[in-house]
């Protein structure tokens, strides 16, 4: 078993802060926009922006966590972050939101790309399933507390004070980063990092996982306004219908991060019943009922839950330490640019055929995605 030194705790707390302060958000937020006055397809625009500017600054940010130390990225992007949700307090205009969105992207994504880089830095192999398994357990935890309060704050007041919560957050994150002991930069090889993406498990795994985050740019612009519209919750009743679900997720990654540990399952058997649950409750939570809705979104957190634990796993089996960040940060990019091609897509079928279309289509193809498992495992 590996040893959870304050090293890993710490992680485990800036982990879990980073995901409140973004998921607090990140549902409320197409609402919002559709209050302000702005179209589906000019909500998937702000969020297609903020995958814009990742895709592009993410594979840099990953290279320089091998060659900086994640700790560095993590700290000049939680500084800048600060004066970001200042900037969404203040403006609400076309042309401010939309750069604020590309600035968003770029620290938001870097941010979490460093503190990912930073575990998989620290843990001994693939089997760390107790500490991906903790690191995976407080973020869903916290963020279902932190939607709850946030549903009921938004409901009492003003969505836009939500961001000067998020800018206090952040310069705490700011003062945790200083508390970590800082890992040794390491010297980059781009030939070596090139030659690590041409074996064909390597490029399944990451053409799988870009695909199935394209179901994350379906919850960007329809999930929050499909709860709202389709099943009529109010705010506080959106907070704890996604609670629900992540409490599931919570508990899922102790019981497989346990499972991986003491190799009683396998990644390829992860990838399946991921890809699986995920999919099909995707689809299934569109049905016009709150409570068997709910029911099946709890489930899906079981599915998002597993492939979370399936990123975190594949990446420190598949490549060398010295090279992790690099990785870690491509693979973050291909996803997010799967999520961005949703945005972009969903936001147009949402706003002009209803928002549970894109929640069904991206569930089908999570589906579909399980056809790549059986050329994974036979490699």
């Amino acid at each position: 078993m590996n040893k959870v030194g304050k090293n890993f705790w710490l992680l485990f707390l800036i982990n879990a802060l980073i995901g409140v302060l973004w998921m607090a958000i990140r549902f409320f937020f197409a609402p919002y926009l559709d209050s302000l006055g702005f179209s589906g397809k000019e909500i998937g625009w702000f969020f297609g922006l903020s995958s814009i500017s990742a895709i592009l600054f993410l594979l840099p940010a990953g290279i320089s966590s091998d060659r900086f130390t994640p700790k560095n990225i993590g700290l000049l992007s939680s500084f800048f972050l600060i004066f970001i949700n200042i900037g969404f307090y203040l403006f609400h205009g076309f042309f401010a939101l939309s750069l604020l969105f590309v600035v968003f992207g770029v620290f938001y994504y870097s941010l979490k790309n460093s503190i990912n880089t930073e575990l998989l830095k620290r843990v001994k192999n693939e089997y760390s399933g107790k500490i991906f398994g903790l690191y995976n357990f407080f973020n869903p935890l916290l963020i279902g507390l932190g939607m709850i309060l946030s549903g009921f704050f938004i409901n009492k007041f003003q969505f836009k004070y939500v961001f000067i919560i998020q800018s206090v957050g952040f310069l705490v994150l700011f003062f945790l980063l200083t508390q970590l002991s800082r890992l040794q930069a390491m010297k980059i090889n781009l030939i070596e990092n090139i030659n690590d993406l041409k074996r064909q498990n390597v490029l399944v795994f990451i053409f799988v996982l870009g695909l199935f985050a394209s179901h994350w740019g379906a919850e960007d612009v329809a999930y929050g306004i499909f709860l709202k519209k389709n099943l009529g919750l109010s705010s506080v009743g959106m907070g704890f219908y996604m609670a629900g679900e992540l409490l599931f997720m919570a508990i899922t990654v102790l019981i497989f991060g346990n499972l991986i540990e003491n190799k009683k399952t396998s990644l390829e058997k992860m990838f399946f019943w991921g890809l699986f649950l995920s999919g099909l409750t995707h689809i299934l939570m569109v049905v016009p009922i709150v409570w068997l809705s709910a029911t099946m979104r709890m489930i899906h957190g079981i599915g998002d839950g597993i492939m979370g634990l399936v990123l975190f796993v594949g990446l420190k089996k598949f490549f060398k330490i010295e090279r992790i960040g690099s990785h870690s940060g491509l693979t973050s990019l291909i996803m997010i640019f799967g999520s961005f091609i949703g945005q972009l897509i969903y936001g147009l079928i949402g706003g002009n055929f209803g928002f549970h279309w894109p929640l069904i289509i991206s569930g089908a193809i999570s589906l579909s995605l399980i056809f790549f498992v059986k050329i994974f495992k036979e490699n």
